[in-house]
């Protein structure tokens, strides 16, 4: 959690080992308004009972058009996401979606 924010959080809405509760508990969370942007590893935004669905803003459904993705499925109980072709081309898309850990590579690049 220490990297999440409220775009990136959007990820998990395809992830199998998010259960279909959080996830619904997240779509339900993408009508907050954002607020001040939470920086990703403060420590006080990550408290012991932290969940996914406390990242989640109307902020997180622009990571969905960013990845051209159509976002009806969410109008579906998460149970039934894995019979629906729109979640279906989401996950595949964001299996393609390349790891990358900045922080790494820009202390390669010093040395």
């Amino acid at each position: 959690m220490r990297y999440l924010s409220d775009e990136d959080v959007g990820l998990a809405l395809f992830a199998d080992r998010v259960t279909a509760e959080e996830k619904e508990k997240l779509v339900y969370s993408l009508t907050n308004e954002p607020g001040e942007r939470k920086v990703r590893g403060d420590p006080a935004t990550l408290k012991e009972a932290v969940s996914l669905a406390d990242f989640g803003t109307t902020r997180t459904l622009k990571l969905l058009s960013q990845l051209d993705r159509d976002c009806s499925f969410l109008n579906f109980p998460p149970g039934q996401w894995s019979d629906i072709e729109a979640c279906q081309k989401g996950e595949r898309r964001v299996e393609q979606l390349r790891v990358v850990n900045d922080t790494a590579e820009r202390g390669v690049k010093l040395f």
